[in-house]
């Protein structure tokens, strides 16, 4: 079994349905298969994305941000508790990570601090231009999905499953 990471945005009636039993994986389960810009699946490429917007702006972005920010929600998922992010840090984020334009994370990209980092998945050795761009692609998705989400006021759970 593998590390997949996975955001969607919630809004007061997602949180409803938590309250009244709704587990969290069958809250991630009922937005991916409505296949829209407010869930998205970093899938193994969420600890890259991490690393590199660190290294693009270590100030805005510390180590770890994205597995780390919000309040925890007790449900383990297996890899840990699943986490919320107030709409107000959804809307924080958004701006952070829009300043860090495509050129700036290009430039940023390192395959050997990647490796030095001990980024997952361990691949970094290889080089391989392809892993670049996915990594790249993924940062480009997480903006997108940010600001939409933050354009509609939701907040956005965070898992690792």
């Amino acid at each position: 079994m593998s590390m997949r990471f996975q955001l969607i945005a919630i809004n007061h009636q997602d949180i409803e349905k938590l309250s009244v039993g709704e587990t969290i994986e069958e809250l991630l389960d009922e937005h991916f298969e409505a296949q829209n810009d407010y869930a998205l699946d970093l899938d193994k490429n969420w600890d890259g994305v991490d690393f590199l917007f660190h290294q693009a702006n270590h100030l805005s972005f510390p180590r770890n941000w994205l597995t780390e920010s919000g309040g925890q929600i007790d449900e383990d998922l297996g890899y840990g508790p699943a986490r919320v992010w107030s709409s107000e840090v959804v809307t924080l984020i958004a701006e952070k990570t829009e300043l860090c334009e495509a050129d700036s994370l290009n430039v940023a990209f390192d395959f050997k601090l990647f490796e030095q980092a001990d980024v997952y998945p361990n691949i970094w050795d290889r080089q391989d231009p392809q892993d670049k761009d996915i990594v790249l692609s993924a940062c480009f998705h997480l903006q997108r999905m940010l600001r939409a989400t933050a354009n509609r006021g939701d907040a956005l759970l965070t898992a690792l499953v």
